[in-house]
């Protein structure tokens, strides 16, 4: 009985180790606003829902990823509320670093960026765009990029919440 008892222990110990998913969520209140449009502040407000965009124009909001591991994002996905009747929604997940490309003083960033991904239409609920992964390092920041539109008859569209898979 021993036996048997130690076995399924162990083979449920080897099967939940085999199939675990190390999702992490982030509220959207944790994205960072582009604060300039135009040269002046960009209107936002959060609320415990989310970050909103209530300016009088697209703004870009940054999502960033705290991460354990010096690895790759396997996957990433974001919830959005879209209450703009002609715009989308657009997010994309990058991991860059600020580089010195050519030996002399100017900086740069360098590296990758997935695909952009779009809401499609409007909706009362939240959508749920799939960013997808991306390779990582340690000396990399990795973040989720988003363009918010304006608000549409008085609703404004935003950031609900963001989860990354390592």
């Amino acid at each position: 009985m021993k036996f048997i008892l130690r076995t399924a222990v162990i083979l449920l110990s080897i099967f939940s180790l085999t199939s675990y998913a190390d999702w992490k969520r982030f509220p959207g209140i944790m994205g960072v606003a582009d604060t300039f449009v135009d040269g002046r502040q960009a209107e936002i407000s959060s609320f415990a829902s989310g970050l909103f965009n209530d300016d009088s124009q697209a703004i870009y909001i940054n999502l960033p990823i705290t991460k354990e591991t010096n690895g790759t994002i396997e996957s990433s996905k974001v919830r959005v509320f879209d209450y703009h009747f002609n715009k989308d929604i657009e997010c994309q997940i990058r991991s860059v670093s600020l580089e010195n490309w050519d030996g002399s003083n100017n900086l740069g960033y360098n590296g990758w960026w997935g695909n952009k991904v779009k809401s499609s239409g409007t909706d009362d609920d939240t959508k749920t765009l799939n960013t997808g992964g991306i390779s990582s390092s340690s000396s990399r920041h990795t973040y989720i990029r988003c363009l918010v539109p304006q608000p549409y008859s008085g609703k404004m569209s935003g950031i609900a919440d963001y989860e990354i898979d390592e």
